[in-house]
């Protein structure tokens, strides 16, 4: 039976041989993805039953110091090493700033992704089917006299005061730009992904981001901010 009192407030990855943690967060998805970078590791839901006990793990995360907590595999629960002196592995430091590194990637994506991000519900699985009209409509050389089997093109067309063709034309031409403006932050999450995964050393890791930041701010943040605003609703 689960005691009613037991919250999963922080989620980690240990170290499978040594159960030492080498990253924590109050972040499903980001553990979840993390989970992959680690080889022989193994993701945790971390049980808390008071105030204190979160309030602890938020310290030990806001001061780096995951690497002296270990799991207890017989109680399910967060313990502080007994070697807490020692040295701790070139393993457990490289993943826990491989996973600082991940943070950062990830909330920079998110950010730009927001800016696609409709908050109306099925205001996206609208804009698809406006896309797949529009292209439809386009394929079959604008069929005026089909208009009605177009809903969205109809109704744009009158709003906007334009012909069918240039309403077709347009909800097409703006889903592209979407669509090119989504594959830009695809494209960042692939590259730097792997590049984390495959770093070996503080120094790969810190080129990581550094390269990140380079691409996100000059190459890609302002175009797509730009873009966003110019393609607002359609």
């Amino acid at each position: 039976l689960f005691k009613k009192n037991i919250q999963y407030s922080h989620y980690g990855i240990i170290d499978n041989e040594t159960k030492i943690f080498l990253a924590i967060s109050k972040n499903f998805q980001y553990m979840n993805y993390f989970r992959n970078f680690v080889l022989d590791s193994v993701f945790i839901n971390i049980p808390t039953s008071s105030n204190n006990e979160r309030k602890f793990i938020d310290d030990v995360i806001k001061n780096k110091k995951i690497s002296t907590l270990r799991w207890n595999n017989n109680i399910k629960k967060i313990e502080k090493r007994a070697d807490v002196a020692l040295l701790v592995s070139d393993k457990t430091l490289i993943a826990q700033e491989k996973f600082f590194c991940l943070e950062k990637i990830i909330d920079g994506i998110i950010f730009l992704r927001n800016e696609y991000k409709k908050n109306i519900p099925y205001q996206e699985t609208i804009y698809i089917s406006k896309k797949i009209e529009a292209l439809d409509f386009i394929e079959k050389k604008y069929p005026i006299e089909q208009i009605c089997d177009y809903p969205y093109i109809l109704q744009y067309a009158d709003l906007k005061k334009i012909t069918y063709k240039a309403a077709a034309d347009a909800i097409l031409l703006k889903s592209k730009i979407d669509d090119v403006c989504l594959a830009k932050t695809e494209l960042l999450r692939l590259k730097y992904f792997d590049k984390i995964k495959n770093a070996t050393t503080f120094e790969m890791i810190s080129a990581v981001y550094d390269e990140f930041s380079l691409d996100y701010y000059i190459k890609i943040w302002q175009t797509i901010i730009n873009l966003s605003i110019i393609n607002q609703d359609y």
